[in-house]
Protein backbone atom coordinates (compact mmCIF):
# COMPACT_ATOMS: atom_id res chain seq x y z
CA UNK A 1 0.00 0.00 0.00
CA UNK A 2 2.87 2.07 0.49
CA UNK A 3 3.13 3.66 -3.14
CA UNK A 4 -0.01 3.54 -3.85
CA UNK A 5 -1.31 6.74 -5.95
CA UNK A 6 2.15 7.99 -5.72
CA UNK A 7 3.85 10.36 -7.91
CA UNK A 8 6.87 9.41 -9.14
CA UNK A 9 7.42 12.93 -10.47
CA UNK A 10 6.27 14.53 -6.96
CA UNK A 11 8.23 12.25 -4.79
CA UNK A 12 11.30 12.89 -6.68
CA UNK A 13 10.68 17.01 -6.85
CA UNK A 14 10.42 17.49 -10.69
CA UNK A 15 8.13 18.28 -13.50
CA UNK A 16 6.13 15.96 -15.25
CA UNK A 17 8.08 16.89 -18.73
CA UNK A 18 11.55 16.78 -16.57
CA UNK A 19 14.68 15.84 -18.67
CA UNK A 20 16.10 12.65 -18.29
CA UNK A 21 19.46 14.12 -16.83
CA UNK A 22 17.83 16.08 -14.51
CA UNK A 23 15.84 13.31 -13.54
CA UNK A 24 18.70 11.39 -12.90
CA UNK A 25 20.51 14.80 -10.61
CA UNK A 26 17.10 14.24 -8.55
CA UNK A 27 17.72 11.66 -7.70
CA UNK A 28 21.36 11.67 -6.98
CA UNK A 29 21.10 14.56 -4.51
CA UNK A 30 18.02 12.78 -2.74
CA UNK A 31 19.62 9.87 -2.40
CA UNK A 32 22.39 11.65 -1.25
CA UNK A 33 20.24 13.14 1.72
CA UNK A 34 17.84 10.17 2.69
CA UNK A 35 20.28 7.22 2.37
CA UNK A 36 20.05 5.92 6.49
CA UNK A 37 23.86 4.89 5.50
CA UNK A 38 24.42 8.74 6.12
CA UNK A 39 21.45 10.14 6.95
CA UNK A 40 20.13 11.07 11.00
CA UNK A 41 16.65 11.97 9.86
CA UNK A 42 14.06 10.23 11.28
CA UNK A 43 12.19 9.60 8.37
CA UNK A 44 15.16 8.80 6.29
CA UNK A 45 14.22 5.14 5.30
CA UNK A 46 11.11 5.52 3.88
CA UNK A 47 11.80 8.55 2.15
CA UNK A 48 14.67 6.70 0.33
CA UNK A 49 12.35 3.53 -0.23
CA UNK A 50 10.01 5.99 -1.85
CA UNK A 51 12.96 7.90 -3.77
CA UNK A 52 13.95 4.26 -5.09
CA UNK A 53 10.24 3.15 -5.93
CA UNK A 54 10.09 6.11 -7.54
CA UNK A 55 13.18 6.32 -9.62
CA UNK A 56 12.33 2.66 -10.78
CA UNK A 57 9.26 3.10 -11.98
CA UNK A 58 10.30 5.74 -14.17
CA UNK A 59 13.50 3.67 -15.64
CA UNK A 60 10.38 1.29 -16.32
CA UNK A 61 8.41 3.33 -18.26
CA UNK A 62 11.59 4.42 -20.21
CA UNK A 63 12.71 1.02 -20.74
CA UNK A 64 9.07 -0.31 -22.19
CA UNK A 65 8.20 3.07 -23.95
CA UNK A 66 11.23 4.87 -24.77
CA UNK A 67 9.72 8.01 -22.65
CA UNK A 68 9.68 9.49 -19.21
CA UNK A 69 5.90 8.73 -18.94
CA UNK A 70 3.29 7.92 -15.72
CA UNK A 71 0.30 7.56 -14.98
CA UNK A 72 -1.42 6.98 -11.50
CA UNK A 73 -3.17 3.61 -11.23
CA UNK A 74 -6.74 4.33 -10.35
CA UNK A 75 -7.82 4.17 -6.95
CA UNK A 76 -9.85 0.61 -5.83
CA UNK A 77 -13.33 0.78 -5.92
CA UNK A 78 -13.31 0.21 -2.14
CA UNK A 79 -12.41 1.94 1.19
CA UNK A 80 -9.53 2.98 1.64
CA UNK A 81 -7.75 1.76 4.65
CA UNK A 82 -6.18 4.61 7.19
CA UNK A 83 -2.71 5.54 6.84
CA UNK A 84 -0.40 6.83 9.84
CA UNK A 85 3.52 8.31 9.48
CA UNK A 86 5.38 10.31 11.74
CA UNK A 87 4.37 13.28 9.35
CA UNK A 88 0.86 12.98 8.63
CA UNK A 89 -2.28 10.95 9.34
CA UNK A 90 -5.15 9.55 6.08
CA UNK A 91 -8.10 8.88 7.59
CA UNK A 92 -9.92 5.49 6.18
CA UNK A 93 -12.15 6.74 3.23
CA UNK A 94 -15.03 4.95 2.19
CA UNK A 95 -16.51 4.89 -1.08
CA UNK A 96 -19.33 6.48 -2.36
CA UNK A 97 -20.19 5.15 -5.37
CA UNK A 98 -21.43 7.00 -8.54
CA UNK A 99 -25.50 7.75 -9.27
CA UNK A 100 -28.54 9.74 -8.44
CA UNK A 101 -29.35 10.38 -4.93
CA UNK A 102 -32.50 13.02 -3.55
CA UNK A 103 -30.69 16.07 -2.41
CA UNK A 104 -32.99 18.47 -0.12
CA UNK A 105 -36.57 17.98 1.94
CA UNK A 106 -39.59 17.96 0.75
CA UNK A 107 -41.94 20.49 1.02
CA UNK A 108 -44.24 18.34 3.07
CA UNK A 109 -41.69 17.73 5.66
CA UNK A 110 -42.60 19.99 8.62
CA UNK A 111 -39.24 19.97 10.20
CA UNK A 112 -37.46 21.66 7.18
CA UNK A 113 -36.16 24.67 6.63
CA UNK A 114 -37.15 27.22 3.80
CA UNK A 115 -32.96 26.79 2.33
CA UNK A 116 -33.24 23.10 2.88
CA UNK A 117 -36.31 22.81 0.53
CA UNK A 118 -36.97 21.72 -3.11
CA UNK A 119 -35.78 18.27 -3.32
CA UNK A 120 -34.37 17.44 -6.11
CA UNK A 121 -32.36 14.58 -8.24
CA UNK A 122 -28.81 14.74 -9.22
CA UNK A 123 -26.13 12.77 -10.29
CA UNK A 124 -22.67 12.30 -8.64
CA UNK A 125 -19.44 10.70 -10.01
CA UNK A 126 -17.77 8.35 -7.93
CA UNK A 127 -15.99 9.88 -4.48
CA UNK A 128 -14.08 8.47 -1.09
CA UNK A 129 -15.20 10.25 1.77
CA UNK A 130 -13.35 9.80 5.20
CA UNK A 131 -14.88 7.91 7.71
CA UNK A 132 -14.84 10.45 10.35
CA UNK A 133 -14.21 14.06 11.04
CA UNK A 134 -9.96 14.77 11.09
CA UNK A 135 -9.12 15.15 14.73
CA UNK A 136 -6.87 16.68 16.92
CA UNK A 137 -3.94 14.39 16.63
CA UNK A 138 -3.66 14.61 12.99
CA UNK A 139 -4.18 18.57 12.38
CA UNK A 140 -1.30 18.84 15.43
CA UNK A 141 0.69 17.19 12.38
CA UNK A 142 -0.07 19.74 10.15
CA UNK A 143 0.59 22.52 12.57
CA UNK A 144 3.90 20.72 13.34
CA UNK A 145 5.07 21.51 9.71
CA UNK A 146 3.40 24.85 8.83
CA UNK A 147 4.28 27.15 11.92
CA UNK A 148 2.89 30.22 10.46
CA UNK A 149 -0.63 28.58 11.55
CA UNK A 150 -2.03 29.03 15.01
CA UNK A 151 -3.19 26.76 16.77
CA UNK A 152 -6.74 26.46 17.64
CA UNK A 153 -8.33 28.61 20.63
CA UNK A 154 -8.50 26.11 24.01
CA UNK A 155 -4.91 24.25 23.07
CA UNK A 156 -1.74 25.20 25.34
CA UNK A 157 0.60 26.34 22.13
CA UNK A 158 0.52 23.25 19.88
CA UNK A 159 -0.50 20.32 22.55
CA UNK A 160 -4.15 19.56 22.85
CA UNK A 161 -5.99 19.10 25.95
CA UNK A 162 -4.58 15.88 27.68
CA UNK A 163 -6.89 12.90 26.63
CA UNK A 164 -8.87 14.20 23.45
CA UNK A 165 -6.42 13.16 20.41
CA UNK A 166 -9.39 11.28 18.88
CA UNK A 167 -11.48 13.91 19.46
CA UNK A 168 -12.55 16.10 16.03
CA UNK A 169 -10.15 19.36 15.83
CA UNK A 170 -12.35 22.32 15.95
CA UNK A 171 -12.16 26.51 15.90
CA UNK A 172 -10.85 25.70 12.77
CA UNK A 173 -11.70 28.64 9.65
CA UNK A 174 -12.21 27.53 6.15
CA UNK A 175 -9.15 28.83 5.16
CA UNK A 176 -6.87 27.01 7.67
CA UNK A 177 -9.43 23.76 6.43
CA UNK A 178 -8.35 24.13 2.74
CA UNK A 179 -4.55 24.88 3.77
CA UNK A 180 -4.64 21.59 5.47
CA UNK A 181 -6.44 19.40 2.30
CA UNK A 182 -3.32 20.68 0.60
CA UNK A 183 -1.01 19.93 2.80
CA UNK A 184 -2.01 16.91 3.28
CA UNK A 185 -2.32 16.40 -0.37
CA UNK A 186 1.18 16.86 -1.20
CA UNK A 187 2.30 14.45 1.58
CA UNK A 188 0.03 11.50 0.62
CA UNK A 189 -0.10 12.02 -3.00
CA UNK A 190 -3.97 11.70 -2.78
CA UNK A 191 -5.87 14.53 -4.05
CA UNK A 192 -7.86 15.90 -0.80
CA UNK A 193 -10.25 18.33 -0.41
CA UNK A 194 -13.35 19.47 1.33
CA UNK A 195 -16.64 17.58 0.49
CA UNK A 196 -19.03 19.33 -1.99
CA UNK A 197 -22.11 19.96 -0.60
CA UNK A 198 -23.78 17.67 -2.47
CA UNK A 199 -20.91 14.92 -1.47
CA UNK A 200 -21.70 15.19 1.88
CA UNK A 201 -24.99 14.93 2.19
CA UNK A 202 -25.19 11.68 -0.40
CA UNK A 203 -22.68 10.29 1.85
CA UNK A 204 -24.93 10.89 4.73
CA UNK A 205 -28.34 10.17 3.76
CA UNK A 206 -27.72 7.66 1.00
CA UNK A 207 -29.92 6.69 -1.39
CA UNK A 208 -32.93 6.35 0.12
CA UNK A 209 -33.73 10.22 1.70
CA UNK A 210 -32.84 9.01 5.34
CA UNK A 211 -33.49 11.78 7.49
CA UNK A 212 -30.77 11.00 10.00
CA UNK A 213 -27.56 9.06 8.66
CA UNK A 214 -29.61 5.92 10.59
CA UNK A 215 -32.78 6.14 9.43
CA UNK A 216 -35.86 7.85 9.67
CA UNK A 217 -36.69 7.85 13.15
CA UNK A 218 -35.19 10.14 15.80
CA UNK A 219 -32.56 8.77 18.53
CA UNK A 220 -30.74 10.48 20.62
CA UNK A 221 -28.34 8.04 21.83
CA UNK A 222 -26.71 7.80 17.92
CA UNK A 223 -24.84 11.01 18.07
CA UNK A 224 -23.65 13.83 19.65
CA UNK A 225 -26.46 16.64 20.28
CA UNK A 226 -28.07 19.24 22.98
CA UNK A 227 -29.93 16.30 23.95
CA UNK A 228 -27.30 14.40 25.17
CA UNK A 229 -25.81 17.12 27.69
CA UNK A 230 -22.51 16.97 27.18
CA UNK A 231 -21.54 20.31 25.87
CA UNK A 232 -18.74 19.07 24.45
CA UNK A 233 -17.18 17.19 21.41
CA UNK A 234 -16.78 13.46 21.49
CA UNK A 235 -14.48 11.09 20.47
CA UNK A 236 -14.53 10.69 16.04
CA UNK A 237 -16.58 6.98 16.67
CA UNK A 238 -17.77 7.23 19.60
CA UNK A 239 -21.63 6.48 18.20
CA UNK A 240 -20.16 4.05 15.66
CA UNK A 241 -21.62 2.08 14.16
CA UNK A 242 -25.19 2.61 15.36
CA UNK A 243 -24.87 5.77 14.11
CA UNK A 244 -23.24 5.48 10.88
CA UNK A 245 -24.78 6.23 7.56
CA UNK A 246 -25.63 3.73 5.05
CA UNK A 247 -22.10 3.51 3.40
CA UNK A 248 -20.63 3.58 6.70
CA UNK A 249 -19.42 6.99 7.56
CA UNK A 250 -19.65 7.98 11.15
CA UNK A 251 -20.61 11.53 12.89
CA UNK A 252 -22.53 12.77 10.33
CA UNK A 253 -24.77 13.89 12.63
CA UNK A 254 -24.01 16.17 15.74
CA UNK A 255 -20.21 16.24 17.36
CA UNK A 256 -19.23 19.19 14.91
CA UNK A 257 -20.60 21.41 12.48
CA UNK A 258 -18.61 20.72 8.89
CA UNK A 259 -17.50 22.81 6.60
CA UNK A 260 -17.76 21.92 2.73
CA UNK A 261 -16.21 23.46 -0.27
CA UNK A 262 -19.82 25.07 -1.78
CA UNK A 263 -20.78 28.40 -1.65
CA UNK A 264 -24.18 28.28 0.37
CA UNK A 265 -26.37 29.47 -2.56
CA UNK A 266 -30.02 27.93 -3.01
CA UNK A 267 -31.22 24.80 -4.76
CA UNK A 268 -31.52 23.45 -7.14
CA UNK A 269 -28.30 22.52 -6.77
CA UNK A 270 -25.89 23.44 -9.68
CA UNK A 271 -22.25 22.24 -9.96
CA UNK A 272 -21.75 24.92 -13.10
CA UNK A 273 -23.56 27.86 -11.17
CA UNK A 274 -19.94 29.01 -9.37
CA UNK A 275 -20.85 27.23 -6.06
CA UNK A 276 -17.98 24.47 -6.23
CA UNK A 277 -15.42 27.49 -7.46
CA UNK A 278 -12.64 28.05 -4.51
CA UNK A 279 -11.30 31.22 -6.10
CA UNK A 280 -15.35 32.84 -5.19
CA UNK A 281 -15.50 30.89 -2.12
CA UNK A 282 -12.73 33.59 -0.01
CA UNK A 283 -15.37 36.08 -0.43
CA UNK A 284 -18.76 34.28 -0.01
CA UNK A 285 -20.85 32.29 2.63
CA UNK A 286 -19.65 28.58 2.68
CA UNK A 287 -21.99 25.86 3.35
CA UNK A 288 -22.05 23.62 6.81
CA UNK A 289 -23.44 20.63 7.38
CA UNK A 290 -24.11 17.97 10.13
CA UNK A 291 -25.02 19.72 13.23
CA UNK A 292 -23.13 19.75 16.38
CA UNK A 293 -22.66 18.73 19.96
CA UNK A 294 -24.76 22.33 21.03
CA UNK A 295 -27.25 21.78 18.14
CA UNK A 296 -31.02 19.96 18.70
CA UNK A 297 -32.22 17.03 16.54
CA UNK A 298 -33.96 19.65 14.14
CA UNK A 299 -30.51 20.58 12.73
CA UNK A 300 -28.47 17.51 12.65
CA UNK A 301 -31.15 16.15 9.98
CA UNK A 302 -29.01 15.44 6.59
CA UNK A 303 -30.36 17.80 4.61
CA UNK A 304 -30.14 20.78 7.34
CA UNK A 305 -28.05 23.56 6.07
CA UNK A 306 -26.45 26.10 7.94
CA UNK A 307 -23.60 29.06 6.63
CA UNK A 308 -20.32 30.64 7.69
CA UNK A 309 -17.96 33.08 6.58
CA UNK A 310 -14.81 31.81 5.34
CA UNK A 311 -12.38 33.13 8.01
CA UNK A 312 -14.80 31.89 10.73
CA UNK A 313 -14.03 29.19 13.24
CA UNK A 314 -15.32 27.83 16.66
CA UNK A 315 -15.40 25.33 19.28
CA UNK A 316 -18.54 23.73 17.40
CA UNK A 317 -17.25 23.34 13.67
CA UNK A 318 -14.40 21.16 12.44
CA UNK A 319 -13.88 18.89 8.48
CA UNK A 320 -13.34 15.99 7.04
CA UNK A 321 -11.95 15.23 3.96
CA UNK A 322 -12.64 13.92 0.53
CA UNK A 323 -11.43 12.25 -2.44
CA UNK A 324 -13.29 13.46 -4.96
CA UNK A 325 -11.49 12.42 -8.52
CA UNK A 326 -13.68 14.88 -10.44
CA UNK A 327 -12.55 17.73 -8.57
CA UNK A 328 -10.77 20.35 -10.38
CA UNK A 329 -10.75 23.33 -8.39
Amino acid sequence: MMNQRKNPFQILQVAENAEEEVIEGAYRKLAQKYHPDHSDLPDAKLRMQEINWAYGVLRAAKAQTGSLQYREPPLPRQNIPERRTPQWIESELIYISAGSFVMGCREADPLAFEVEKLAHRIQLEEFWIARYPVTREAYRLFLLANLQYSPPFGWDGLDFPAGTEKHPVTGVSWIYCIAYCRWLSQNSRHNFMLPSEAEWEKAARGENELRYPWGNEWDPNRCNTVEQRINATTPVGEYSPFGDSPYGAGDMAGNVWEWTRSIFLDYPYNTVDGREQLKLAVKSEISVRGGAFSSKARQVRTTCRDRAYPGYGNRAYGFRVVLSPTYNG
